[in-house]
């Protein structure tokens, strides 16, 4: 039934606290404990109180296990990220689980490390420990797949889309984000600029392509390939790929990356270069890191909504999860970051 130890005076364990304990320390119903601890509507707020006040001070706490029995709910959710070390996706779980943690759900978290094996492997476990809903950064183009035995499970996911057109998605305007990096740099006077981005493959990888060619269609500027180029998600490419950039002849004079870890990377090659930023390249950088506002000179980004993000995307879930039976059209959320504009392209 329930678990946790109760102490007699001398602070020796006795016996175990249950809901009968609370209800006879306060003379109710073991129903109305139950209710009032599970927060049913039909539960005055004066008895919510003492039954709360009598379970701390017994030191009751929940058996997950039976509850999860008795409701077919196990209360987790289960994340899916490429990487749990980048900052990103690490700054995503934190908002994820203290917005499902107010409504009691916790959190399972796996990695995929961008492996479309992994990735299934992965929501197969999670569905094999029963989890309520999943959370999915896609790194495949087919996303979470139907239940082998059709049993429902909501999916929602975030930063990346799949092509999978059964579940809710938020996102962030990508391609208007770099758009508005590429104008103003382009504003600035920078015509040859090099662009760092992650693999073809993922969605926000090809969002934010196609943000950087309009932006340098409207200035009827031709882009010149060779500028982009593309990698996997990490410093070292980021590096490396700077490192290529200062070799080109004529040098772009502004290089655009578009993660907060391939920024790190062209940042660390700039500095090894000896170059000065913004007076031998302009750097710009497309996240949500504190670190580029402290930087010397600071960085110019765009700053994706994190906390809107994860808020909105525990929501989702949280909606589906109060009505499972109803199957409407799933719902697309696309956010709109912020250019925030600092000394390492203003000058």
């Amino acid at each position: 039934m329930t678990s946790e130890n109760v102490c007699n005076k001398a602070g020796n364990v006795c016996s175990m606290a249950r809901l009968k304990d609370i209800a006879v320390q306060l003379d109710l119903a073991v129903s109305t404990v139950s209710r009032a601890l599970n927060g049913h509507p039909h539960v005055d707020e004066r008895t919510r109180s003492r039954v709360l006040a009598a379970a701390e001070s017994l030191g009751y706490r929940p058996n997950a296990l039976a509850q999860a029995l008795r409701s077919s709910r196990t209360h987790t959710i289960g994340l899916v990220v490429p990487d749990i070390l980048n900052p990103f996706y690490a700054s995503s779980a934190a908002v994820l689980q203290n917005h499902l943690e107010q409504h009691g759900y916790g959190l399972v978290l796996a990695a995929t490390e961008n492996d479309p094996v992994r990735e299934e492997q992965a929501i197969a476990r999670l569905r094999g420990a029963q989890v309520d809903g999943i959370v999915l950064v896609p790194s495949s183009s087919t996303g979470a797949a139907p239940s082998p035995d059709g049993t429902p499970l909501p999916v929602v996911e975030m930063n990346r889309r799949s092509r999978s057109k059964i579940v809710d998605t938020v996102e962030c305007d990508e391609a208007e984000g770099t758009r508005s990096v590429i104008e103003h740099l382009l504003a600035l006077g920078h015509t040859r600029i090099a662009v760092i981005m992650g693999q073809s493959k993922f969605s926000t990888t090809r969002n934010r392509l196609a943000g950087i060619r309009a932006a340098m269609s409207a200035a009827d500027l031709p882009l010149d390939e060779e500028l982009v180029l593309t990698g996997t998600l990490s410093q070292s490419w980021g590096t490396s790929a700077a490192q290529r950039i200062l070799t080109m002849r004529p040098r772009p004079t502004a290089i655009f990356a578009t993660s907060d870890q391939l920024l790190l990377g062209a940042l660390r090659a700039a500095r090894e270069a000896g170059l000065r930023i913004p007076g031998d390249m302009a750097l710009a950088g497309f996240g949500n890191r504190e670190w580029a506002e402290v930087c010397d000179p600071p960085i110019t980004t765009y700053l994706l909504p994190l906390a809107e993000m994860g808020m909105i995307t525990a929501q989702l879930l949280l909606a589906r999860l109060a009505d499972p039976a109803h199957r409407d059209t799933p719902t697309h959320v696309r956010l709109t970051g912020e250019l925030k504009i600092r000394a390492s392209t203003a000058g």
